[in-house]
């Protein structure tokens, strides 16, 4: 079975799913990326994980009581593992918040942003990250490329958060998509042992991410992941880094 086939059922399922539900593309797309590899997603990296989550989610929810941020906001959390492409989300919601204390009908819609944090850092997203077996492949194009592949017509902003250490680890890595025009991605990188012993190896990796994303005209930061606060997440969303 091709790579071209499974892509075209894969995007035809999402957009399938997207269709079901009546609303209009959200104004600001968030895409926390997560990378399930056994070099990130380990238990000896248990807590630290834990803390990048917490947060990115943080970060997310502190951004989204500013009135710059514009609603709605849909965030989706999504894997950097095998199979990335074809894979569901890990998660997926949307805020739209509301004068009245009325909930709302739409399937994974919040209506505030105390719904929001009790989802993003609940069982049903970042819980259910840490709870995931670490996996063989690192697809990172592929995650990419799934991200590029989601209907984004009419949305303002969209905005990646890739969490890993981008080392790909796969046997048939895929393209990126050929162009991220209006994507803002920023880069939140973890170094692998490997890097200890040659320092440069680190910076080489994450300039030729950078390179790829923007040469396909992607606005493009970077961070360490022991720089990552909630504080610089929101700040990110708000007003970009390097701004």
């Amino acid at each position: 079975m091709s790579r071209g086939w499974l892509r075209t059922a894969a995007l035809a399922f999402l957009l399938a799913a997207s269709c079901s539900d009546s609303s209009p593309v959200a104004a600001t797309q968030i895409f926390v990326l997560v990378d399930l590899s056994k070099t990130w997603l380990n238990p000896g990296q248990q807590e630290r994980n834990r803390n990048a989550l917490t947060e990115t989610m943080a970060g997310i929810v502190q951004a989204a009581n500013d009135s710059s941020v514009d609603q709605p906001i849909e965030v989706q959390e999504r894997a950097i593992g095998s199979g990335s492409l074809e894979r569901l989300l890990l998660c997926h919601v949307r805020l739209k918040s509301t004068i009245a204390p009325i909930a709302s009908s739409a399937p994974n819609e919040v209506n505030n942003t105390r719904k929001l944090a009790s989802y993003l850092n609940g069982d049903s997203c970042n819980g259910k990250v840490l709870g995931l077996p670490p996996e063989q492949d690192t697809e990172i194009s592929s995650a990419l490329l799934s991200v590029g592949d989601w209907p984004g017509r009419g949305a303002k902003r969209r905005i990646l958060l890739v969490l890993s250490d981008f080392l790909e680890e796969t046997d048939a890595p895929s393209e990126l998509p050929a162009d991220m025009t209006g994507f803002e991605v920023l880069l939140i990188y973890r170094p692998v042992s490997a890097d200890f012993a040659m320092p440069a190896s680190m910076r080489i990796r994450m300039d030729e991410w950078r390179q790829l994303m923007t040469e396909r005209h992607a606005k493009v930061e970077k961070v360490p992941d022991t720089a990552l606060s909630r504080q610089l997440i929101a700040d990110y969303l708000i007003k970009g880094i390097g701004k």
